[in-house]
Order: structure tokens, then sequence, then C-alpha cells
């Protein structure tokens, strides 16, 4: 904007500068008309005079008698003015060795009119003016000139005037010029620095409140689901690292950032039911979940989120056109959503899940290369592995409730209905984390002959016995996490030290509904059972 006002006002003043120059040139030129109109008058009067005080006869002797070139040159040399009298019969080459006077007195016999034209000198700028004395009826009287028609060239009346420079012709207007456009151009100059001053203030501002409102959400997102979160983050990291491998700019740089920390805001929308299932998803689960890239879009298409929203609709979009949600192809995909799908794609590879454990980083980066041309661009995947291959993976990634709140969230999936305790996917995400425990101890109960004591009592009756049992242990054993499993039995879950099972206390509560029920203790972390299958089978083998 600076470059652009000083332009202009250059350009102003160099108009400027223009116009008072060609007033110098108009008034010079005023002043040689001038002196040639006066030269011509006292040309004229003088032939008139001669004619009528000689006879024809001594017209011959005017050139003797009076020197008009130097009463010519004597009128106008104190104003500036350097005149001289040429008969048109002078040959050409005894004009002055200059082509623009050459061309100026050419004009003048061809038109017959006065004529002008400008030219440099020992690099001072003149003025060259020729005016035709064209013959009149005292011309053609004299014996000089009988031969001559009146209106006939005879000659002309050349001046020669320096042209003065502005600042020597009126300095003061000069000074006061500079003055002017000096003066302007920097209150130009300070007025935009102080707009770029407080746009910049504003801008700041606007920032700061733009990247309020990006942390903002990915604090609301984080209190929904504590991957996504981390997810958000990580796969925001790692994107930058590609672009850079990239080439990006700084500007695209922090674009891809805030894009990828945004990518599954959509998710906001979708049932906690199916973001927390600790388990895989259904066809027709995973057919709404993919909703999540077009709830983003709307959710960013307006405001200061606009320029992410096309950036993240198409973060799940596929090379090979199988992606979502419009199945774009190959370079139809936005640059940055291809990057944001790898980033995407490593993260949930390298880091546990509630229904997978995590990949290596390079069996992660390999799976990436392996889908090169199908799933991701084959001219990204290089550098992007690349840009990967040095980072440091997360170690420790879960889904696990952190709190209170967390639990009631995740009660859908991880809470048994009927009696409030922790169910078998509780269970699945104990053994996907069990590296984070150092000792996990088990006491499995199981009420005996459940399913005869439903056929006879009823499924309402059984209901209650079920309830009882759970809140007897709950109640009774603080430390442990009560799991139903398998209809009829409980697991007591100790993640620091084992506590006896209160059995005294069991059986006084469970004498009004006549059921037994046999326990017996498992030591997790000590008989290195790895998986849930493996605890089943134990628990079968000690049943037996």
């Amino acid at each position: 904007m600076s470059v652009i006002w000083t332009i202009i006002t250059l350009v102003f003043f160099v108009y400027q500068l223009h116009n008072e120059n060609q007033h110098i040139l108009i008034n010079t030129l005023n002043k040689a008309k001038s002196a040639t109109n006066q030269a011509e008058y006292v040309i004229n009067w003088i032939y008139n005079q001669k004619v009528q005080e000689y006879q024809h006869k001594k017209a011959n002797n005017l050139k003797l008698d009076f020197s008009l070139k130097d009463l010519i040159y004597k009128m106008n040399k104190d104003i500036g003015v350097a005149l001289e009298i040429k008969s048109i019969k002078i040959d050409l080459q005894y004009l002055p060795n200059n082509k623009i006077i050459n061309d100026v007195i050419h004009k003048m016999k061809l038109t017959k009119k006065e004529q002008y034209d400008l030219y440099f000198f020992n690099k001072d700028k003149y003025i060259f003016y020729a005016k035709p004395l064209l013959a009149n009826k005292s011309c053609t009287r004299c014996h000089i000139h009988d031969v001559s028609k009146k209106g006939e060239i005879l000659g002309s009346i050349n001046a020669i005037i320096k042209l003065p420079a502005f600042i020597k012709y009126n300095s003061g207007s000069y000074i006061f010029l500079i003055f002017i456009y000096t003066t302007t151009w920097l209150t130009g100059l300070f007025i935009i620095w102080f707009a770029r001053y407080k746009s910049k203030l504003y801008f700041d501002e606007k920032m700061k409140n733009y990247e309020e409102s990006i942390y903002a959400l990915v604090e609301m997102m984080e209190k929904r689901d504590n991957y996504t979160a981390g997810h958000s983050q990580r796969v925001a990291k790692y994107s930058v690292l590609v672009a850079k491998e990239l080439g990006f700019s700084k500007d695209d740089i922090d674009l891809i950032f805030r894009a990828a920390m945004l990518h599954d805001i959509g998710k906001m929308d979708i049932p906690d039911a199916l973001l927390l299932k600790p388990d895989t998803l259904s066809d027709d689960e995973y057919d709404l979940i993919k909703n999540h890239s077009r709830f983003g879009y709307e959710f960013l298409n307006h405001g200061p989120f606009q320029e992410l929203s096309e950036i993240v609709l198409h973060h799940h979009e596929r090379y090979d056109g199988k992606g979502y949600p419009d199945n774009l192809k190959a370079n139809n995909i936005p640059r940055m959503s291809q990057i944001i799908s790898i980033a995407d794609a490593f993260d949930a590879m390298t880091t546990n899940r509630s229904y997978k454990e995590a990949f290596l980083k390079e069996e992660a980066l390999r799976r990436i290369r392996e889908n090169s041309g199908t799933q991701f661009n084959p001219n990204l995947i290089e550098l992007a592995i690349k840009a990967l291959e040095n980072i440091k993976t997360p170690e420790k990634t879960t889904q696990m409730p952190k709190d209170k709140l967390d639990e009631m969230r995740f009660c859908y999936y991880l809470k048994d209905q009927l009696t409030g305790c922790y169910n078998l996917d509780y269970l699945k995400l104990i053994f996907l984390y069990k590296e984070k425990y150092e000792n996990i101890d088990t006491c499995y109960v199981s009420l005996c002959d459940f399913s005869n004591y439903n056929k006879i009592n009823g499924w309402k009756k059984g209901d209650e016995a079920i309830k009882k049992m759970a809140k007897i242990l709950i109640l009774n054993h603080p430390n442990a996490l009560v799991i139903r499993i398998f209809g009829d039995s409980f697991i007591l879950l100790y993640k620091e030290k084992y506590e006896e099972l209160k059995k005294d206390i069991i059986v006084e509560e469970m004498k009004d509904f006549g059921i037994k029920f046999n326990n017996f203790h498992i030591d997790i972390i000590k008989e290195n059972i790895m998986t849930l299958e493996e605890l089943e089978n134990k628990i079968l083998t000690l049943k037996q």
C-alpha cells in the first residue's frame, strides 16, 4: 500500500511539473511571438517609409542606408530573444546545422504559417520559432521584390529562446510545490501506517479469538471422547510434519494444522452409543459414523472456519475413489485432505483402541506404503514416510473412563443395565490395557444351577436374585470392580491388593433366595493370562 501511495503521489507530482513546464513553454512561445510580431511590424513600417521617401529607383540602397538586422537585435536583446531575419533565397547549406531547426523552416515554407519546435544544445533546452515574412503591397512596390506577388514568402523572422527550468523560472512556486507534495506523501504514509497498525491490532485480536475458538472446540471433543482429542492433536502434528516435508508455505502449514485439529469435529453429532462403543462397528453403525465428515463441513462452513470446511469434508476420500462422502478420486481430492488422511491413518494404527492394540511404527508405515495408489496418493507417500519415520509414537493411549462422568457416559456399553455392574466389554478393555497395571487379581463368583432356578421361580425372581447378589458384592467389596459375565456369574477385579471374598455375608444376604454359589481366585498376572478367551478357558477348567 505504501508503494502504491508513493507511486500515486509521484505521478501527480510529475503531472504537476509537466503542467508547470507547459506553462513556461506557453509563456516563452508568447514571448517569441511578441518579438517576431514587433520585428514584422518594424520591417513593414520601414518599407512603407522608404517607399514614400525615395523613388522606386533609390529603393535599391535600403540595405546600405539602414541596418535592419542590428535594429531588430537591439530591440529584443533585453528580453532574452535571439532574433534574426533570413531571406528565403538563402540555400539550406547556410542554415544552422540542426535537423529540428531545418525541419521547422521547411514546414514554415510549405505552410506559410508560423512553426516552432524544441531542441537541446549543451544540455539546455531551447525553443526555435520561425514566422514567415509574406510579401504585401509595400514589398511589391520595392524594386528588390517587384517580381514578388502579394502573399508570397520572402523570408522568415526566427526567434531562439532558452527555456528556463521551473526552479529558475519561479523558485518560490517550485519550493512550495515540493513542500505540498512531500507533506501530502508523508501524511499519506502516516495514515497507511496507522491503518495498518489498527488493522493488525484487530487482526491479532481476531486471530486470538479464532485460536481460542479452536481450542474450545478441541476441549469440547476431549470432554466428549478422550481418544478423539489426543488423536486430533497428534494428527495435526503429523500433518504439519508432512506439509513441511512437501515444502508448504508458512500460511498453508498453519491452515493444515487448524484443519487437522478440527478434522473430527463432526463427531460431536455422532451419538455416544457409536462414538464410545468399545468394539468393532457393524456395517450400519459404520455407515452412520461416516457422516461425521459431512457434519464437520456443515459446522465449519461459515465464519472464520469456512476455509477449513472443504479440507475437513474430504479427509476420508481415497485416491482410488472408494472413500467418502463424495467418492472423489486422485487429484480431485484437496491436497491438504490427502495429507490429513495419511496422518489420520498413521495415528489410528499406532494407538490403542478398544477393539485393537497399536501397531509398531514400522508396521504402520509399511501398511501406508502398501496402500499407495489405492487409499493414498502415491506422489505423497514417500515424502510422508520420510516425515514420519523418526517421530516417537505415543506409548500409552486409552479409551478407558478417566473419571465418574466418563464412566456414566460409557454406561451404555460398559455397564450392565440390570445390575449396574460393569459388563464383559469393560473386561475386554481391561485386558487391552493390562500392561498399565502391575497387579490384576480376580475372584470368580457364580450362582449355582441358576438356569433351573429361573425355570422354577420365573425370570423376574431370577433378575431379583442377580440384582441382590450384585448389590452385596458392590457394597462389601469397595476396592473391587464388580463385573457381570455369562449371565449368572461375576468377577471381582482388583487392580491393587487382593481381598478375600466375604462369603459369610453373601450366604446370610442370599438365604431368602435359596441359591448357592461357588468361587475361586485367579491371579491374571502371575498366571500370564493374556486375553479374555484365556480367562474364560481358565474359568471353565476350574468349574469342572
